[in-house]
């Protein structure tokens, strides 16, 4: 099946002005981004089942929701005037939107790199591009956001930039500063996403 009929119906409801209309359409779209990510494996949560399975059929997984991932894409700039929403509810969902968004591009972006099977190179590794387009159109607001002067909108906002991964690393002068913010869990958060950012030692071979 496929979401394209439902997307112009998708695309006006993200529009309204009604906040419980508004409200169905982001758990709608976060829903979706939530099924692209529970269908893809994750090496951090993972470990002893999801990365047992062969890449290459990971990677097909990956194939089959094509479709879905542009319409993800292409639906995802209509979050951005909900993160500047003055219902403090629909602001929360928004940013739990782009938080899904994001963490189902980190999964696929992930699952691209993985090496084919040994022998079988129908699917090479693909760029690094799922999901980016329309998550980058979303970045300005939530760099206003992590300026507000709501600590909780502030947290929303880190919250999400986290998940974006490299796709922030270029910016990271943007959220550098978070660290040292007022409140305690806006700096934990921001620790958090900059201490991924930090290369991992190489581990010292065993002393013989």
């Amino acid at each position: 099946k496929t979401i394209e009929p439902y997307l112009p119906l998708l695309k006006t409801v993200l529009k309204s002005t009604d906040p419980g209309t508004l409200k169905w359409g982001l758990d709608s779209l976060r829903n979706l981004a939530a099924s692209i990510a529970d269908n893809l494996p994750d090496p951090r949560v993972r470990r002893e089942t999801e990365l047992a399975t062969d890449p290459y059929q990971s990677k097909i997984k990956l194939l089959l929701f094509g479709t879905t991932v542009k319409s993800l894409d292409s639906l995802t700039p209509s979050v951005e005037p909900a993160l500047r929403s003055n219902d403090p509810e629909t602001r929360t969902l928004a940013h739990k939107t782009v938080e899904a968004i994001a963490n189902a591009r980190r999964l696929a972006r992930l699952t691209s790199q993985y090496e084919p099977t040994p022998g079988n190179t129908l699917l090479p590794v693909s760029k690094d591009d799922y999901l980016l387009p329309g998550l980058q159109t979303l970045l300005p607001t939530l760099y206003g956001n992590l300026k507000s002067a709501d600590p909780v909108l502030r947290l929303r906002a880190m919250e999400a930039l986290e998940f974006y991964e490299t796709a922030i690393w270029p910016d990271r002068g943007q959220v550098i500063a978070a660290p040292r913010d007022p409140s305690p869990f806006v700096r934990w958060v921001a620790a958090r996403a900059l201490g991924k950012r930090i290369p991992k030692k190489p581990e010292h071979p065993a002393q013989s």
